[in-house]
């Protein structure tokens, strides 16, 4: 039976089993001196303390592994898309300002534009300014009309302090980089075709009343003529009738039938 291997933790003082401890290339062992769950406690309790030194470290961690980490979350969202979604939709639902913030500087870096604004600049209402429909956080499938979009004001001016405002995303796209005058000229514009629209389709009253007697009066005509037709057949001999029209008698009758019915 091989023996499991174990280790006495520099922190707790317990011996676990040589997995308990986190890899450490340099250690002789490789493993680290702290057991996972002691480190685990020592590597919070130490970004609490120093927030800078942390965020400055897991920056340069994640540019050192960025092929690596990318590759990772392309498998993960390919092999668990279900877990993906949630887990976004959640992020987002959390944390709205913090996702205006990353696709501002990420068009700001597209386009060349200034961004110098924080999450503190980022103020999410409960409804869009314009349309007022309420804002839906964390909605991030096809139908993003509801959620908060961040609008720069003065497009070009980029996003910069008093420059930036949250509407919903139907709103930001209706008014893209179109100044007031062009979309009060367009709002002039549609009201007008509406407006001609209206007039178009509108029926003269008359012209209603004229088609309605119309019908009425061939509808009579045509229950008149049938009146009639059928008043002429019942006054003509059915025997004369069908020795004119042979080809009509009923085939239940036979010729010696039909004259006696005459």
């Amino acid at each position: 039976m091989e023996e499991i291997k174990t280790k006495k933790c520099a922190k707790c003082g317990a011996i676990k089993p040589l997995e308990d401890f986190p890899k450490l290339a340099k250690s002789p062992d490789g493993r680290n001196s702290y057991c996972k769950e002691c480190q685990k406690a020592y590597t919070k309790q130490w970004v609490a303390d120093h927030p800078e030194r942390a965020k400055a470290t897991a920056k340069k961690s994640r540019d050192k592994h960025k092929d690596a980490l990318t590759k990772k979350r392309r498998k993960d969202r390919a092999e668990k898309p279900e877990v993906f979604l949630k887990y976004s939709r959640d992020f987002s639902e959390k944390n709205p300002d913090k996702i205006l913030l990353y696709e501002a500087r990420k068009r700001a870096k597209e386009f060349g534009l200034p961004c110098t604004i924080t999450e503190e600049d980022i103020v999410i209402p409960e409804f869009c300014p314009i349309l007022r429909v309420r804002l839906i956080r964390g909605a991030i499938d096809n139908n993003r009309d509801s959620c908060p979009s961040l609008d720069r004001i003065r497009p070009e001016l980029g996003y910069v302090k008093g420059n930036v405002a949250v509407m919903s995303y139907r709103a930001n796209r209706i008014k893209n980089d179109a100044t007031a005058d062009e979309h009060r000229r367009i709002a002039d514009w549609m009201d007008a075709q509406t407006q001609s629209t209206q007039e178009f389709n509108v029926i003269d009253p008359e012209l209603i009343e004229f088609g309605r007697g119309l019908g009425e009066r061939l509808l009579e005509n045509t229950k008149r003529a049938i009146d009639e037709a059928v008043t002429g057949l019942a006054q003509i001999p059915v025997g004369s009738y069908f020795d004119k029209n042979p080809r009509l008698a009923p085939m239940s009758l036979s010729p010696a039938q039909t004259k006696e019915a005459a």
